[in-house]
């Protein structure tokens, strides 16, 4: 028996970023998430953050993104700093041990003049990638050090899969779901 398909539906990973060549430089991490759920559903997230070290002076600052893939049918859509947490030396740096997380993103405006908080708590999708990146820069001095642990968590809102209504004692069942929605990982 292989794994459970929800092993790859969140992860944890360590992120070291360091520059000493100004602002701007980003550090990818490892996949973070991957679902072929093989059915549409409504996602609900989880994005977690942790400083281990920060090393650098006023001004500096590390900037960490979520970015997600998501399909749904024929369509992909790439959503880039779908999450952000920021991590900035306003005085003192972020403490060893500062922890963040969400459920809820903030998604951009949808118009000039928008007032109104566009705000997501859950997405549509039958596939999800998320991968993680640090950007870091360097305020008043020579050079800054970002190390996190970061952490992300996807679940369906409604957990029912066809397959639980797939029985030995009732073949006629097996041509039921014919969008290969008994599958997924």
């Amino acid at each position: 028996m292989g794994y459970p398909p929800w092993l790859m539906w969140g992860t944890t990973h360590n992120i070291r970023a360091t520059t000493t060549l100004g602002s701007g430089l980003q550090v990818y991490s490892q996949q973070m998430a991957r679902v072929d759920y093989a059915r549409p559903d409504s996602w609900q997230f989880l994005f977690w953050a942790q400083v281990n070290d920060f090393q650098g002076l006023f001004g500096s600052y590390c900037n960490l993104y979520f970015d997600l893939i998501l399909g749904l049918g024929r369509s992909a859509v790439t959503m880039q700093a779908f999450e952000t947490f920021k991590f900035e030396h306003g005085g003192t740096p972020p403490a060893k041990g500062l922890t963040v997380f969400s459920t809820q993103a903030q998604g951009p405006l949808r118009y000039t003049g928008d007032v109104v908080p566009n705000l997501l708590d859950d997405f549509p999708a039958q596939s999800i990638n998320c991968v993680a990146r640090a950007e870091v820069g360097i305020g008043s001095g020579a050079s800054v050090i970002a190390n996190l642990t970061v952490s992300v968590g996807f679940a369906p809102k409604t957990h029912i899969r066809p397959e639980w209504y797939l029985t030995n004692a009732a073949p006629l069942n097996t041509s039921k779901f014919r969008g290969g929605e008994t599958g997924g990982t």
